[in-house]
């Protein structure tokens, strides 16, 4: 959960409840919908999402603006955190998970794996910043990773 500091009513910690989200206007990425909203059926609760977008800088700018919340992972307004321009709290019961899939079917070219050389050096590069914004990775025993 990220909002601006001025009027954030939460106070101060680490975790929040996922039932401290109602009766707070939500901004949020479309691929955060059904994350949401299975977390909120599971124990009976119902958000007032004022904003849904594809187009993270949507969801963004009403943050800063002061328009709603923002429902995201911390890594994408890290400088704002940083800065004290935004602040925010996990969300107890609420995470994101990304990965880097290809058929293992069909061979891949020189262009693929440098973008996936690419891809997982970001990510190692963002949670050596900032490891506790990150849950530890689950061993991948098909690839070795």
């Amino acid at each position: 959960m990220i909002g601006r500091a001025a009027g954030w009513p939460f106070g101060k910690g680490s975790v929040l409840d996922l039932k401290k989200l109602v009766g707070h206007p939500l901004l949020i990425s479309s691929f955060l919908r059904l994350t949401l909203e299975q977390a909120g059926l599971a124990q009976g609760l119902r958000f007032d999402v004022r904003l849904e977008a594809n187009a993270y800088m949507s969801v963004y700018e009403g943050a800063r603006r002061g328009i709603g919340f923002l429902v995201a992972p911390p890594s994408t307004v890290a400088k704002d955190l940083k800065s004290g321009q935004l602040v925010g709290m996990a969300v107890r019961g609420l995470h994101v998970s990304r990965g880097l899939f290809w058929r293992n079917d069909r061979p891949l070219n020189q262009a693929l794996l440098q973008l996936a050389a690419a891809v997982q050096a970001e990510a190692a590069k963002l949670r050596a910043q900032n490891p506790k914004l990150f849950r530890p990775l689950l061993a991948d025993t098909d690839t070795g990773s």
